[in-house]
């Protein structure tokens, strides 16, 4: 369930950008753990939108 929410977030927010602000919001020692949360969700919004890049780009050829 935490995984489907992480993944909602990761989405939702393009990126890390929600988990900083609530690590912002919160400080103290739940800041270390949002940004580690938040760069996990950048590398994994990362890898998705390059293999979209990469499915674009052969969508394109078939349809020439």
């Amino acid at each position: 369930m935490l995984a489907v929410a992480f993944v909602i977030v990761t989405f939702w927010g393009e990126g890390g950008n929600k988990f900083r602000y609530v690590g912002e919001r919160i400080g103290g020692f739940v800041e270390k753990y949002t940004e580690e949360l938040a760069k996990l969700s950048d590398d994994l919004y990362g890898l998705v939108d390059e293999k979209k890049k990469v499915i674009e780009k052969g969508r394109k050829l078939f349809e020439d």
